[in-house]
């Protein structure tokens, strides 16, 4: 990788990682797998597609984070979007807990002032206890938008949902955050 891509990784692990683990897990993350480097090719392998930061050693894709304790915590298995509000109470150490099922927004195809052709609302789901393991997940992902120039991660697309993206693409306004 290059030296700014080491730098900045130190940076997030120092600044994002380790408070995240700490706070969630209540322990520090002594290994990360990493599943892509350097590694010359398009984005997205496919031709015609502009070059990826990952041909120009400049990003590094990461899925698992490994505790103190020996535990791994992966990308594909807890990752959750937290609800707006997570009371303190409700957390649980359950990935499972965490995965709940949002219901798609109604869906209108017809005239606003035609009432027979509109869908109801979408019944409110239950929502589960939110576990440590995503909210560390989801910590350490936002916390990186400000280092990286790319952070991409499940709510990205279906190529980014086992692993999070981070690189320092030079970009014109701001960082590019999903």
């Amino acid at each position: 990788m290059t030296c700014g891509l080491a730098a900045t990784l130190n940076a997030w692990a120092d600044t994002v990682l380790q408070p995240s683990a700490q706070k969630h897990l209540k322990a520090k993350i002594t290994d990360i797998r990493n599943v892509a480097s350097y590694v010359c090719r398009n984005r997205y392998n496919a031709p015609g597609k502009r070059i990826s930061e990952h041909a120009r050693a400049n990003a590094l894709d990461m899925a698992e984070f490994k505790t103190a304790n020996g535990r791994w915590i992966t990308v594909l298995d807890s990752w959750a979007v937290p609800p707006p509000e997570i009371p303190e109470g409700e957390q649980t150490s359950s990935t499972d807990a965490a995965k709940a099922d949002v219901p798609p927004g109604p869906v209108v195809h017809a005239d606003p002032a035609d009432k027979t052709n509109q869908t109801e609302p979408p019944k409110p789901v239950e929502t589960k206890p939110y576990a440590p393991e995503s909210a560390f997940l989801y910590d350490i992902h936002n916390g990186a938008c400000a280092l990286f120039g790319t952070v991409l991660g499940p709510l990205a697309n279906e190529s980014h949902k086992d692993h999070f993206h981070y690189d320092l693409a030079e970009r014109r306004h701001s960082n590019f955050c999903e």
